[in-house]
């Protein structure tokens, strides 16, 4: 393996320890040192990668903004949208860089650093589709704005204690927003 190659690796391998840290400290609890210590590397290795603890807080929240950004292409129906919606939670709960990186965004949101990330917007843009071709089958009229609220809470929470779970309280949201349960 070459050195580009040894390096890009090293700078995964730091993100995801980032990470666990982050989620399981916050931010302002977790040094260099704890990141550079799940790896057995040294805090200068952290420093050359990504030059401060702010740095590899914003590649952290860019990278898991592009992946979840990958979910928010335009969807054809309301089963694709929904199916989409299904495997953005999977992502999300199996994913600790995404949770990390949301979870430092969400951060810097509330303290007025920073805006929404894109993918918010995104989302919310494609539950305004959806919910405009749905036949609404007596449910009660909700705006994309909720629906996408509605959305990331469920799809964030922790109390869920297995996958069939987050599943289930998915099914019941998109049920009550009229985008019908699950197609498996």
């Amino acid at each position: 393996m070459n050195k580009a190659e040894q390096r890009r690796k090293t700078g995964e391998a730091l993100l995801n320890a980032a990470a666990h840290e982050f989620e399981c400290r916050g931010y302002e609890e977790t040094t260099l040192q704890d990141v550079a210590n799940r790896l057995g590397l040294t805090r200068s290795t952290v420093l050359f990668h990504f030059k401060s603890k702010d740095k590899l807080r914003q590649n952290l929240i860019e990278w898991s903004n592009e992946r979840i950004s990958q979910f928010m292409e335009p969807c054809e129906d309301l089963n694709e949208f929904r199916n989409t919606l299904f495997r953005l939670a999977d992502t999300y709960r199996h994913e600790a860089v995404i949770r990390a990186g949301l979870l430092l965004q969400e951060e810097l949101v509330r303290k007025g650093e920073t805006t929404p990330a894109k993918w918010e917007t995104l989302l919310e843009q494609q539950f305004e589709i959806a919910l405009s071709k749905q036949n609404r089958n007596g449910c009660a009229e909700i705006a994309p704005k909720a629906s996408t609220v509605m959305f990331i809470a469920v799809m964030k929470s922790n109390v869920w204690l297995d996958d069939n779970q987050a599943d289930q309280a998915l099914s019941y949201l998109f049920t009550s927003i009229g985008i019908i349960s699950r197609q498996e």
